[in-house]
C-alpha cells in the first residue's frame, strides 16, 4: 500500500492526551467551548494516531471520521481513513474515500494505485486495471504500480503483456517476492516447465 503520510507533529503520549480531554476520549461535546477548530482537529488527530500504533484501527477509524465531520476538507484524516478501512476489507467505504481524494489529487498517484487494491480485492479487476493504467501515466517507474499492473493482467489472462509488467516489475526492484511469484503463476498457465524451473 502507498502512503503519503508524513510526520504529524510531535504526537503527544497517551498520558498527556489523557491529561488534556479528561479521559481517554470524551465525545466531542464533552471538549471545552472554547477549544478552537483547529486545535480540536489536532487533538482528534493524535488521539487518532496514538490509537493506530496501538493496533486500535476501529478506534482511529472513529477518530478520523470525527476530524472529517469537523472538518471536511481535511484531506490527511480522508487518507488515513482511507488505508485503516483497506486494512479492515471495508471495501467499499476504502473506495468512496479513496475516489474522494483522487476527485481532490488527481495528480497524486499513489491515490489511484491504493484504489486499484481496492478493486482488486473486490475482484473487479478491469476497473483495477484502469486505475493502474492512469497511475502509470503518472508515475511510469513505480515498481509498486507496474507489478499490480502485472499482477491484474495476470488475473484478466492477458498473459503476453502481464509477463512483459512482471518482467519489468523485477527489474525494477529485484526483491520483490510477489513479482516472482506472479512471474510464477504465468508461467504455469501457460504449462511452461523451464519458466517455472528459473523463476
Amino acid at each position: 500500500i502507498w502512503n503519503s503520510r508524513k510526520t504529524f507533529g510531535r504526537l503527544l503520549s497517551l498520558s498527556i492526551l489523557s491529561a488534556i480531554f479528561g479521559i481517554a476520549f470524551p465525545a466531542i461535546g464533552q471538549i471545552s467551548a472554547k477549544t478552537s477548530k483547529s486545535e480540536l482537529v489536532r487533538r482528534i488527530l493524535t488521539f487518532a494516531s496514538t490509537m493506530e500504533k496501538n493496533g486500535k484501527t476501529g478506534e482511529a477509524i472513529i477518530a478520523y471520521s470525527d476530524v472529517i465531520k469537523i472538518d471536511p476538507d481535511n484531506l490527511f484524516a480522508y487518507e488515513q481513513r482511507a488505508l485503516l478501512l483497506l486494512k479492515e476489507s471495508k471495501l467499499e467505504d476504502a473506495f468512496n474515500d479513496y475516489s474522494f481524494l483522487i476527485k481532490r489529487r488527481p495528480k497524486e498517484f499513489g491515490l489511484w494505485f491504493n484504489r486499484s487494491l481496492v478493486l482488486r480485492r473486490m475482484k473487479k479487476f478491469r476497473e483495477a486495471l484502469s486505475d493502474l493504467d492512469q497511475a502509470e501515466r503518472l508515475n511510469s517507474t513505480s515498481p509498486l504500480v507496474i507489478r499490480g499492473k502485472g499482477l491484474v493482467l495476470l488475473e484478466l489472462n492477458e498473459l503476453d503483456d502481464a509477463r512483459r509488467y512482471l518482467d519489468k516489475a523485477i527489474e525494477l526492484d529485484p526483491r520483490s517476492s510477489s513479482a516472482y511469484v506472479g512471474k510464477s503463476v504465468y508461467c504455469f498457465k501457460i504449462f511452461d516447465t523451464e519458466c517455472i524451473l528459473v523463476n
